[in-house]
């Protein structure tokens, strides 16, 4: 039989998969004409999304049945690790990841995954440490060093991954990719001429970025987001990327440079990577980043881009000669962080997935 599918699979437990078949629509004799317009709305649908039924899969099957379960040398593996996967994360990367400087601990969104996620899996309890590292590049040397078993911020290319020895799971989030320039340049900045583009040091992801869609470009690099930003205002680059999620929280200094942004049209995936020899971990992560909800990570990054920023005196006199554009901002940011709140507290229910009807569904409050 197959569990894959709609219905409560709960009192059952998947003993070992034996196969496969193909699913068809099945038409009456009496109507061939219908047969006819299905073949054809399915050829245009592959012609025009190949990933179609791909992206059908992960959405409906990838979170439910038998994937809320680990198979048993998953959890061999998890056994052989203490039941715990450690977890090193760069810092000061909100609203993705940082190091709360008042406690020490992991906050940010993927502080909310490593909540959620163990409470999906059903015949296993996972563990999540977390360690900060100053970098992606130096998160990356303690992976290969084996003192944590997975990185998260990464987006590498396959063949990257491959040359570096690592895995990468699919997608746990996603942001727009933005370009910071200079205010008075705005209107000659354009992305297909010859770009300088600042990038900080030890972030493989934006190198990754920046070939697969600007490879023309020529980087120059800085020790730090900051560095990044007083360089285009200075002129020494025409340009610095920054997610869309991010820029709440350098806004400060985009308006001390007297800078703005653009939009560049793409996005950016990030992911967790792993030694290419945990191929159980691999399965594990996986697992859990399908069966979490896409609407909660989403209604955590747009919180969490507003908690970086803390909001000084000069900052409150300025925008309240904004008047009422302030206080829809503060009740924008009310209402985010209640919807976080909601989506995690009936998420922690047991056996309960949030739907869209539970959450703020693709908040848009980051940018």
């Amino acid at each position: 039989m197959t569990i894959d599918g709609y219905g409560s699979a709960d009192h059952l437990v998947p003993l070992f998969k034996i196969g496969s078949s193909d699913i068809y629509f099945a038409v009456s004799k009496a109507h061939p004409e219908l047969l006819r317009e299905l073949d054809s709305a399915m050829l245009r649908i592959q012609a025009e999304n190949s990933y179609y039924a791909q992206q059908l899969t992960e959405k409906y099957i990838h979170s439910s049945g038998a994937n809320k379960l680990l198979s048993g040398s998953e959890l061999d593996w998890l056994a052989a690790h203490q039941n715990t996967i450690r977890v090193g994360y760069r810092d000061q990367y909100l609203a993705f990841c940082a190091r709360d400087k008042s406690t020490g601990e992991l906050t940010g969104a993927l502080k909310e995954f490593l909540a959620l996620a163990p409470g999906f899996v059903q015949n296993a309890e996972i563990t999540f440490e977390a360690a900060a590292y100053p970098s992606t590049a130096d998160a990356l040397e303690a992976l290969k060093r084996e003192e944590i078993d997975c990185v998260f911020p990464v987006n590498i290319s396959i063949c990257d991954a491959e040359e570096s020895g690592v895995l990468t799971t699919v997608s746990l989030m996603q942001c727009e990719m933005y370009a910071v320039v200079r205010s008075a340049a705005l209107r000659d900045f354009t992305m297909d001429g010859e770009v300088r583009v600042a990038v900080n040091e030890g972030n493989p992801s934006y190198e990754t970025f920046l070939m697969d869609h600007f490879p023309h470009w020529n980087r120059v690099y800085f020790r730090d987001t900051e560095a990044c930003l007083k360089a285009v205002a200075d002129g020494k680059a025409d340009c610095m990327l920054v997610g869309n999620y991010r820029i709440n929280g350098i806004s400060r200094l985009l308006d001390e440079y007297k800078l703005t942004t653009v939009t560049t049209g793409v996005t950016m995936d990030s992911f967790f990577a792993l030694n290419r020899k945990d191929s159980d971990l691999y399965a594990i992560l996986n697992k859990t980043i399908n069966l979490v909800p896409a609407s909660a990570i989403n209604a955590a990054l747009a919180s969490y881009s507003y908690e970086e920023r803390q909001i000084t005196l000069a900052d409150f006199i300025r925008e309240a000669r904004a008047g009422p554009v302030l206080s829809v901002g503060t009740d924008g940011l009310r209402d985010a962080r209640h919807g976080r709140h909601r989506v995690y507290r009936r998420a922690s229910q047991a056996g309960r997935r949030p739907d869209h009807r539970d959450s703020a569904d693709r908040l848009q409050l980051g940018g």
